[in-house]
């Protein structure tokens, strides 16, 4: 069995818990976790959460782009949680998937403004669930 009193603990391996993890008020989630920025709509973050910053983009209305992140850690049957965080583009009307892979996950963005193109970065935060 395992108690944790005051501090933090470090585990080690896998360790399978028989009820739900619960945080207390104030306490934190840290994941390995890091920056990306995409050049040519790819980039490379081999961490389990972290943020990515697109380049400028110019998606057309109606069209979608691919960003592929090369992740090491991923693998095909993973979840990947993506929430948009800001950025400067202000074509407010897209939305987004995130398939995972292996060794790598791409997030299609799709442009639902029929008149209006992207105009600046899009900017994501993501979290590499294990499967």
């Amino acid at each position: 069995s395992f108690v944790m009193s005051e501090g933090a603990a470090t585990l080690t391996g896998v360790k399978t818990f028989a009820t739900g993890i619960a945080f207390g008020a104030g306490a934190t989630f840290d994941a390995d976790s890091g920056t990306v920025t995409l050049v040519t709509n790819a980039g490379t973050l081999s961490k389990m959460a972290g943020v990515i910053t697109t380049e400028s983009l110019t998606t057309a209305g109606g069209a979608s782009q691919a960003l592929t992140i090369t992740n090491t850690v991923c693998a095909a049957a993973d979840i990947v949680l993506v929430t948009q965080l800001g950025g400067t583009n202000t074509t407010q009307d897209f939305t987004f998937k995130c398939v995972p892979g292996a060794g790598s996950f791409v997030i299609a963005v799709y442009n639902n403004t029929a008149a209006t193109a992207f105009n600046g970065t899009l900017i994501f935060g993501f979290l590499l669930v294990k499967a």
